[in-house]
C-alpha cells in the first residue's frame, strides 16, 4: 500500500467547522489533539480526504482554511488591513516602512507574525508593474 496523507475536517454537532489539518493518519492525530486542545472537546463529527502525496494534502489544508474558516486554526489566515490598521493605532511606536524596520521596532513575536503574514499577503496579490509595497 503506498504512503498518502490524510486532510481531516472537525465539526461541531451543529455543523460548524472547527478545524482542518493533516497527518498521515487523522484519527491518531485527533487523539494527540483530545490531550491538549480545547477544540477537541467540541467535535461531533469529523470527515477525512486522502491525498496520494503530502504536497497535495499541504495546499488543500491551506485551500481549506483560506476559503472555509474554521474557528480553531491560526496557520493560514491571512490578516485584514484592518487587523493591522488597529494594531497602527494601538502601537503607534512601530514602524511599518519595511520588514526590517517593524523587526526592529519593539513589536512581539505575535505582532511580528501578523505583519510578516499581512506583508507577504500583500505581495502575492500585487499585480507585477506594482513594484514594492
Amino acid at each position: 500500500m503506498g504512503s498518502h496523507t490524510d486532510l481531516y475536517r472537525c465539526y461541531s454537532k451543529d455543523g460548524r467547522l472547527l478545524y482542518v489539518g493533516i497527518s498521515c493518519s487523522a484519527i491518531a492525530r485527533f487523539s494527540q489533539h483530545k490531550a491538549g486542545s480545547l477544540f477537541a472537546r467540541q467535535v461531533a463529527k469529523i470527515e477525512i480526504e486522502k491525498f496520494g502525496s503530502r504536497v497535495d494534502a499541504l495546499n488543500a489544508e491551506a485551500d481549506a482554511i483560506k476559503n472555509e474558516n474554521p474557528k480553531f486554526n491560526k496557520a493560514h489566515k491571512t490578516p485584514t488591513n484592518k487587523q493591522i490598521e488597529e494594531l497602527m493605532i494601538k502601537k503607534p511606536h512601530l514602524d511599518f516602512r519595511s520588514p526590517w524596520h517593524f523587526a526592529r521596532s519593539g513589536a512581539s513575536d505575535e505582532e511580528k507574525k501578523l505583519y510578516f503574514l499581512w506583508k507577504v499577503s500583500r505581495l502575492r496579490n500585487a499585480s507585477p508593474d506594482v513594484g514594492y509595497i
